[in-house]
């Protein structure tokens, strides 16, 4: 059974030096880094995060909140290389 996830990409970084979260979606089909954790893999759900400065909390309540009401709840929510990489 596929592990429902949500993902959460930076909103200044995505389609600036990361068009169309062409990395995540590799490493996903790949099962690179925290993606190898999972057999397989279904996208519920895909935001970005509100913008600078740390609006990513009240993103997350939406996103699994919005998921929820549409009968696809999210059971991983994974943060994109770039949330990470925009926080350096």
């Amino acid at each position: 059974m596929a592990k429902h996830i949500g993902m959460i990409y930076c909103q200044r970084i995505q389609d600036a030096s990361c068009i169309g979260c062409a990395k995540c979606y590799k490493a996903m089909a790949e099962k690179n880094g925290e993606y190898g954790r999972h057999d397989e893999i279904e996208i519920v759900a895909m935001t970005d995060c509100g913008d600078c400065p740390g609006l990513v909390v009240p993103r997350v309540k939406l996103i699994t909140e919005t998921a929820k009401n549409l009968g696809r709840e999210i059971e991983t929510l994974h943060l994109g290389t770039c949330v990470k990489l925009a926080g350096e």
